[in-house]
């Protein structure tokens, strides 16, 4: 058997300097564009959220809808709880699970 090897050396030299100073040009031009979409944005958000309020209070001034703030938390959240306080101990974690487990079965 022959041993063979071969040897290559490539050299490429370029000169990007044009395509960069075309990147930078577009980078600045996103820039701008950004700017202006968010001002946009933010003009949009303003404008949802006054018609938002105006369609809230407006239900409330019929007298058929009234504005109520509730607290939810979830299973999870209590679970989470218990766990960080120590309340839980490994058999009420089992009953936790199989009550979780007949949950999502139903």
């Amino acid at each position: 058997m022959a041993e063979q090897h071969i040897n290559t050396n490539i050299t490429a030299t370029a000169n990007f300097s044009s395509l960069t100073a075309q990147l930078q040009g577009i980078t600045a031009e996103l820039i701008k564009l950004q700017t202006t979409t968010i001002g946009l944005n933010k003009n949009l958000s303003n404008q949802i959220g006054i018609m938002n309020r105006s369609f809230a209070e407006t239900l409330r001034s019929t007298g058929q809808f009234a504005t109520h703030f509730v607290t939810l938390t979830s299973d999870v959240d209590k679970f989470g709880k218990n766990l960080d306080a120590g309340r839980m101990k490994l058999s009420h974690t089992l009953m936790y699970c199989k009550v979780m487990q007949r949950k999502q079965i139903l």
